[in-house]
């Protein structure tokens, strides 16, 4: 904003006097103004931010600091000017006449004065109509300024009003998705969680089963019954234990069980564990391949009299080996029958494993199953008869009847 005042100079006897005023009204990028510490200042107050953002910033305008600036040109520049002016045309007029003694003319001075002085009057009225016309017109075009400025304002509060809507409202949005994708991914883990926390208790509790159940009837000695055991950590089955930690894996007293079997029921098991059973040639593999085991056989014959033979190493091979016999260091008063037996595969009738031309396990006399190393070898698996007159299961030289009445077989680690 620029204003510029010109005054022509003066000359001797034509009192001229001619003032220029020029309002020049820029753009408003920049307000040049005195800061307002008076409580008479003319403010505009101008809203930066719009109120609805709850966060308002008000500028005060000082127009009143403009208007001051225009009165003090025009008293500085104009008033005493013209007042030096007259002073020294007043002075100079004097002096000429005085030194002239023209007296004559000094009533002729004195009107031009006169004359001048109201020339000069209406001119100074005519420019003071003028400035007011400027400053009428200054300030409608600050006024409009100023308004178009709260205009735009505005206007930009609103667009920051829509845009902060806009955001609050994308912002809501990311915010619940965020919120429902962290449910669903903490509900995910919780479930992967649980499980796994699921499957890995059901593992320590297999595991502490295990530990707690015993291996084998040994690890209990004062175990007597049917009892699930653990001989390692993929296998847990029943069996039967008898007092003192033996485990039973032959049983017969009754003849109920037929014992004429193939291969794939004597690896297996069959019978019951509560009556006449045999405990399965795979499981008898596993218990003896855990340490070292010894065998005990106890026999009874229709006369009530009873024998046993104890075998301090015991071990049956896996299927590879056709469940292969190894036993040693026989005692007890039942005989060594089975020294024979040691070092031969197991045979059924429908896998024949024994040295004989034939079958031993299908002879007519055995009709069973066992470490068959020829047919005239001992068998507790054979033929069962509740008559001493038939062929029964022969095992030792010391029945007085040929047959047997009872018998069991039963291991232990030692």
């Amino acid at each position: 904003m620029f204003i510029s005042y010109q005054l022509s100079n003066m000359k001797d006897h034509t009192p001229a006097f001619v003032m220029l005023v020029l309002v020049v009204l820029k753009s408003p990028a920049t307000i040049f103004a005195k800061s307002c510490n008076s409580s008479v200042c003319d403010t505009v107050k101008m809203p930066l931010i719009s109120n609805n953002l709850k966060a308002p910033l008000v500028a005060d305008l000082d127009v009143s600091a403009l208007n001051a600036q225009l009165k003090d040109y025009i008293d500085d520049n104009i008033v005493s000017t013209f007042t030096e002016k007259i002073e020294e045309v007043v002075d100079k007029k004097l002096l000429e006449l005085k030194s002239k003694n023209q007296s004559e003319n000094v009533t002729k001075f004195m009107e031009n004065v006169q004359e001048w002085q109201n020339t000069m009057m209406q001119t100074m009225n005519e420019q003071s109509g003028y400035l007011q016309k400027s400053k009428i017109e200054y300030e409608n075009q600050v006024s409009e300024i100023l308004r178009n400025y709260r205009d735009q304002t505005s206007q930009i509060s609103k667009e920051a009003i829509t845009n902060l809507t806009d955001l609050k409202t994308d912002m809501e949005e990311w915010k619940n998705e965020m919120v429902a994708d962290l449910i669903k991914s903490v509900a995910n883990n919780l479930t992967q969680f649980e499980t796994n926390m699921i499957d890995d208790m059901d593992i320590i509790n297999k595991k502490l089963e295990r530990y707690h159940r015993a291996r084998e009837c040994s690890d209990k000695p004062k175990l007597v019954g049917v009892y699930n055991i653990s001989p390692d950590d993929s296998h847990t089955f029943k069996v039967r234990c008898a007092a003192g930690g033996w485990t039973v894996f032959q049983k017969r007293f009754n003849g109920v069980t037929e014992f004429y079997r193939n291969w794939q029921d004597y690896e297996n098991g069959f019978g019951d564990l509560n009556e006449e059973f045999w405990l399965g040639n795979k499981y008898i593999a596993l218990l003896t391949s855990q340490g070292k085991h010894e065998m005990r056989i106890d026999l009874e014959d229709w006369n009530d009299e009873k024998r046993y033979a104890l075998f301090k190493s015991f071990k049956v091979g896996d299927q590879s080996t056709n469940y292969r016999l190894t036993i040693s260091g026989y005692s007890g008063n039942a005989g060594n029958s089975m020294t024979e037996n040691n070092n031969m595969p197991f045979s059924t009738y429908d896998r024949d494993n024994d040295k004989a031309s034939y079958n031993c396990a299908a002879a007519n006399g055995v009709k069973g199953a066992w470490w068959f190393p020829g047919c005239g070898s001992s068998s507790l698996n054979g033929k069962y008869s509740n008559s001493s007159s038939e062929g029964g299961i022969r095992y030792l030289s010391w029945t007085t009847s040929g047959t047997l009445k009872k018998s069991s077989m039963m291991i232990k680690r030692i």
